[in-house]
């Protein structure tokens, strides 16, 4: 018993101490097939039945690993000249791509790998080098030199083992599960449907101020203040005379088709405060003034799918529509049961268009769960107003101003659906 606990303690202070040069990823396999090369010599410094032994000992859920001498690798011309180039590279310097294989039969061998493993060992310089293949890379996934050279084969072997196979394994697949995943689409286009159409209810946010933009572009809008129930210093945006920040509600209804392209209809709702001069006495006679905003329109997007785990799928998307806007007035006076009349300023207060046009655009993202319930959230900009891609007329400078003509915000949303899906899966680009 001490003599197997001090044979451990040994055999893990040499496994520590030695660390290879690189080491890629890759699948450890459940009963894996080994085969060992040796680069410059006959004499093998290394039993195979001794490897596998050692392969249990360190990892037991490798199940019945195959070890074996790759005599088809030294026997081949091409595979030798390589196995020889190989050993004579191997250095602490290099790297993966200088070590690659240039011949084409080699290339092709190294390809068909698979899930195999293939082990070459070379002597040189009082170290063993050892190189580490498997799948289809045209170069080693590993290499690392062992130095001093253990005279056991045992313990040399415990400490490839230890280097090398220390991962929890797969299940190797079978045959036919390899030609299944050959022959599967892409997963990304794999659970797309011909038709998926949805309704959803959202809430969100819209505000003048755009993020990562020069606050110059709209800081006076904002800080603008309504004189005399009309009077502001720039009429060209509606920022200037309601307040820009607002909670959104939204009802949204649209289709995607093949997984690709669709068409959205929706309808916003929110509310905006009138922007008053509270130092001006005019206003002590208003209870409230306050419009609330309706927006409905229409966009199309583009999207694309991923699965996700536990039936979860992402589809980003981009938007594009226009919508129109109306705005309808809240507005009273503290003694209107009195039966007082307002001022004449009141009565000749700013009225808005009846609505105004205009276009939207932005980015998202939709987590579908299951196929049925999914959460949509976004982000863009819209804008309001009157057509700004006309020719300039002779009398343009002498035309009023539009009231709210220029108007932009941008806004997050977030909006709970409720998807319908045809039985037909789309086709495979």
């Amino acid at each position: 018993m001490k003599r197997t606990l001090l044979t451990i303690i040994i055999l893990t202070g040499i496994a520590l101490a030695f660390s290879p040069t690189y080491k890629l990823p890759w699948t450890q396999w459940k009963s894996p097939e080994i085969a060992i090369a040796f680069s410059d010599s006959l004499h093998s410094p290394i039993n195979p039945e001794d490897f596998c032994l050692s392969l249990v000992r360190v990892q037991s859920a490798l199940g019945r690993p195959q070890c074996r001498i790759a005599g088809d690798w030294e026997r081949d011309s091409a595979s030798r000249v390589y196995l020889q180039w190989l050993g004579k590279n191997m250095d602490a310097r290099v790297v993966d791509n200088h070590l690659l294989a240039r011949n084409p039969a080699v290339m092709e061998r190294l390809r068909r790998l698979d899930d195999q493993y293939l082990l070459v060992l070379s002597e040189r310089n009082d170290s063993l080098w050892v190189a580490f293949f498997t799948g289809a890379r045209i170069s080693p996934n590993s290499i690392g030199a062992i130095s001093p050279i253990p005279k056991d084969s045992r313990e040399l072997a415990e400490i490839i083992a230890a280097t090398w196979f220390t991962e929890s394994p797969e299940p190797r697949l079978t045959p036919e599960q390899k030609k299944a995943i050959s022959v599967a689409p892409d997963q990304a286009y794999a659970a797309n449907h011909a038709f998926d159409a949805w309704i959803g209810l959202g809430i969100g946010w819209s505000q003048g101020s755009i993020p990562l933009t020069p606050s110059s572009w709209y800081a006076s809008k904002l800080k603008d203040r309504i004189q005399k129930y009309r009077t502001v210093d720039d009429s060209l945006s509606l920022w200037s005379f309601l307040e820009d920040e607002s909670p959104l509600q939204t009802v949204q209804a649209g289709f995607t088709w093949n997984g690709f392209i669709g068409a959205e209809a929706f309808l916003t709702r929110s509310n905006h405060q009138a922007k008053v001069d509270n130092s001006d006495t005019l206003y002590n006679e208003l209870a409230y003034w306050d419009y609330t905003r309706y927006e409905f329109g229409m966009t199309a997007h583009i999207t694309t799918h991923y699965s996700l785990p536990y039936s979860f799928e992402a589809m980003p998307h981009a938007f594009l529509g226009f919508h129109y806007s109306y705005l309808f007035e809240h507005i009273a006076v503290k003694d209107a049961a009195s039966g007082r009349e307002p001022s004449q300023s009141y009565d000749r207060r700013i009225h808005f268009l009846p609505f105004y046009k205009g276009a939207i655009f932005g980015v998202g993202n939709r987590i579908l769960w299951k196929g049925t319930l999914a959460l949509d959230t976004r982000t863009g900009i819209s804008n309001r107003g009157r057509s700004l891609d006309r020719e300039p007329s002779p009398d343009a400078v002498t035309s009023p101003t539009i009231i709210g003509g220029s108007t932009l915000d941008c806004f997050v949303s977030a909006t709970l659906e409720y998807h319908f899906r045809d039985k037909t899966k789309a086709s495979n680009p």
